[in-house]
């Protein structure tokens, strides 16, 4: 198993990204067995996050790849349905074909320093924060940062809500699991509006029926995605 903690024991072992929605009595659904250092994808799995990729938020995310070069994603969600594009994209991280950095609003854009393409590398921890403000009732203010630089500032028109669950390990396209990515998750926080929605940490889940379901995707059986935030490995 290709995570922080190897076991040898022949045993198969659950794990999950524990989610903690931020309601009004502040109070958490599930308590793990443990925290552990990082979740990792192999390439064929997804999380739900249950939020809905919109304008008005804002995710940072610490993140490794253990594969680049690829069209795949780290936390994005589309509301067209790939056979033409209509702008709905809502990019907060992604591998964009031939390793660049990768976000988008609408359309797709690459991370740039200056006017040079900036490129993910493996074997390297990023720290990455992509923010959708709405500046009024008609524009938003796109922005990201990788380790501190930041690789997008760009002012765009319209209020583009895809309508569709943000998926961690992968893009939800129109409601399939597609691009799914060989990448590890260290922890994620989404904001909506200003207000913290979603508080991702890696963490051994405890062994109980909620925490096992899954559902498959209808492009790929072997995509595992639940709105608990579990994700088995």
């Amino acid at each position: 198993m290709k995570l922080a903690e190897k076991r040898r024991d022949g045993m198969g072992r659950m794990f999950a990204l524990a989610a903690w929605v931020l309601a009004a009595c502040g109070a958490m659904a599930e308590t793990p067995d443990k925290f552990i250092r990082y979740v990792e994808a192999t390439g064929q799995q997804a999380v739900d996050t249950g939020i809905v990729g919109r304008y008005g938020m804002r995710a940072e995310m610490q993140v490794e790849w253990m594969v680049v070069g690829g069209d795949t994603a780290f936390l994005d969600a589309r509301g067209d349905d790939g056979t033409a594009d209509n702008n709905t994209r809502i990019m907060f991280c992604h591998n964009g074909g031939w390793e660049p950095i990768g976000m988008g609003y609408g359309t797709f854009q690459y991370g740039k320093s200056g006017t040079a393409t900036c490129k993910w590398e493996t074997d390297r921890i990023y720290s990455m924060t992509t923010d959708f403000t709405v500046t009024n009732n008609t524009e938003v203010w796109c922005q990201s940062w990788v380790d501190g630089y930041q690789v997008w500032n760009e002012v765009k028109s319209g209020l583009i809500d895809t309508g569709y669950n943000l998926y961690v390990f992968a893009c939800n396209l129109h409601g399939d699991t597609m691009y799914m990515s060989k990448s590890r998750c260290y922890w994620l926080k989404i904001w909506q509006d200003d207000a913290l929605v979603r508080d991702l940490r890696p963490c051994r889940a405890r062994r109980s029926a909620r925490w096992a379901r899954s559902a498959a995707s209808s492009r790929s059986r072997a995509a595992r995605r639940s709105s608990f935030g579990s994700f088995l490995i």
